[in-house]
């Protein structure tokens, strides 16, 4: 249970703070474990490292921002990149195509033509 616990507290720092710089010490010392057993604790747990969890969650809300686009409110893929924890625009793109398959600028087409 103490294992679940801090599993589910993780994912509630990051989802409260995926917009930030996270690290996974960080993480690993807001649940007052050691950074090691947290890395193997999570992967065992979800199948992936914590690091991995972030970009894909971060990317997620990426699609999600990019979806409540109209054509009144354009953002730019950098607003949005920097929106969601990223600095470098070419990293987030880089990013969203390995998780959604497609540029953030591709997926932005699809979303308004639709």
């Amino acid at each position: 249970m103490v294992q679940n616990e801090s599993i589910r507290e993780a994912l509630l720092y990051i989802h409260q703070h995926y917009d930030e710089k996270l690290s996974v010490h960080e993480i690993a010392g807001a649940l007052h474990i050691s950074t090691d057993h947290f890395i193997r604790l999570f992967k065992f747990m979800l199948g992936m490292t914590p690091q991995k969890y972030i970009q894909t969650y971060r990317i997620k809300q990426a699609a999600a921002a990019i979806r409540q686009i109209s054509d009144d409110v354009p953002l730019s893929i950098s607003e949005i990149a920097a929106g969601i924890g990223f600095s470098d625009a070419n990293y987030f793109t880089r990013s969203f195509k390995k998780v959604m398959g497609i540029t953030p600028s591709q997926y932005q087409k699809m979303i308004l033509k639709n």
